[in-house]
């Protein structure tokens, strides 16, 4: 619920209780939050949402996800 209300709660959220869709609330408010979504939790659709709210959440996208369409979303922030 707090996630819900301010994305940016996600980093006080215990790592083993973060679940996808909490994640991907958080990012679509607040990209640079993508730093404190796990690893085996980003998704390209969630990579590209946290890029698309803020552009330099780009330095948290895993190099396998980091494709022209993100990136060029990044650069359009």
């Amino acid at each position: 619920e707090a996630v819900r209300q301010n994305g940016a709660a996600l980093q006080y959220v215990p790592e083993n209780l973060r679940r996808e869709g909490m994640c991907l609330e958080a990012v679509r408010q607040f990209g640079w939050v993508l730093q404190h979504v796990p690893e085996d939790l980003r998704s390209p659709e969630m990579c590209r949402d946290a890029v698309r709210q803020d552009g330099s959440a780009l330095r948290w996208v895993p190099a396998p996800i980091q494709t022209r369409e993100i990136c060029l979303e990044a650069v359009r922030q």
